[in-house]
């Protein structure tokens, strides 16, 4: 889900275990010369959509010690569901609605921010259902939250 910390908490932890940190965004903005906003603007949500696809069915099976940031929506699709349980561990960062919505108030970048409460209620039970491991955080740990996610890591690997 936007805002939950996939990069921010998945950049500290790829740093704290010594994997590489990729951000799906970042990746694609680089592939279209656009950011995500643009992008939206200019080719669509479909579009984008269609890149994370393409991207998660070439690029995923390839990858080892990488921690993925991967876009909110990208889980809307079966096939990037199917792709992210069987070539990755899914860590679903579970961020209640109201620190979702503290920490988007002035986000004007986002797409489809205007769209928040319908996102979560609707993208929840995928994220529930493709997610390996469930960690659920809020604000008043976020600086802490890798750390914490690493530990919840090891004892889930034993």
């Amino acid at each position: 889900m936007m805002g939950s910390g996939k990069s921010s908490v998945g950049r500290r932890l790829a740093g704290l275990i010594g994997y590489d940190f990729l951000d799906i965004d970042y990746i694609l903005e680089c592939q279209t010369g656009y950011h995500i906003q643009a992008l939206f603007a200019l080719k669509g949500e479909a579009y984008f959509r269609q890149l994370e696809a393409e991207w998660c069915q070439s690029e995923l099976p390839t990858l080892e010690k990488t921690v993925i940031a991967t876009g909110g929506g990208l889980i809307v699709n079966p096939h990037n569901q199917t792709a992210l349980r069987e070539y990755t561990t899914v860590v679903w960062l579970d961020v209640n609605l109201s620190d979702l919505k503290k920490r988007l108030r002035f986000d004007k970048k986002r797409p489809l921010s205007s769209q928040l409460e319908t996102l979560y209620t609707d993208r929840k039970p995928l994220y529930s259902a493709s997610a390996h491991i469930r960690f659920a955080y809020d604000d008043a740990v976020v600086d802490s939250a890798h750390n914490d996610l690493h530990h919840q890591l090891l004892i889930d690997s034993e």
